[in-house]
């Protein structure tokens, strides 16, 4: 009695790379979809450009400098979120929306966005550019 052997035919993996492509296809799609909103009562507090100079005049603050579209903004604010149960007796957290303002005459730092800026008695101390993780983000809230 002869043993059959399988073999992978042409076919075979062009069924499996179509198969592939849909699932991711299907899973990004899921991703991109699903936003997450952050509550109003979570959300960082919103600072004006009236109201900058004297909420860094004292004490340590941090600033989002965020786009409301942008989801790297939003998952930035998340982990702002997070860091701020730490900290929620020394350091007070904000957020500014770059539309609203015009962010180089805040500081020269604000390249992209989103940044982070942390001031501690008026004197800005720190800044982050792009995404980070909100450990990171404590690591550099340490060091100021």
């Amino acid at each position: 009695m002869e043993q059959q052997i399988f073999k992978i035919r042409p076919w075979h993996l062009a069924t499996a790379l179509i198969l592939l492509i849909t699932c991711i296809h299907v899973v990004g799609a899921n991703r991109l979809n699903a936003t997450y909103v952050i509550p109003q009562a979570e959300q960082l507090e919103l600072l004006t450009e009236n109201d900058f100079a004297e909420a860094t005049s004292s004490g340590m603050i941090c600033i989002l400098f965020y786009h409301k579209d942008n989801e790297t903004s939003q998952e930035m604010e998340q982990n702002l979120i997070r860091v701020r149960e730490e900290y929620k007796d020394s350091i007070r957290f904000y957020k500014m929306d770059m539309e609203s303002i015009d962010a180089r005459r805040l500081s020269p730092h604000i390249v992209g966005m989103p940044s982070i800026l942390i001031f501690k008695n008026g004197e800005e101390k720190a800044g982050i550019m792009g995404h980070s993780s909100a450990s990171n983000i404590r690591k550099i809230i340490n060091r100021c």
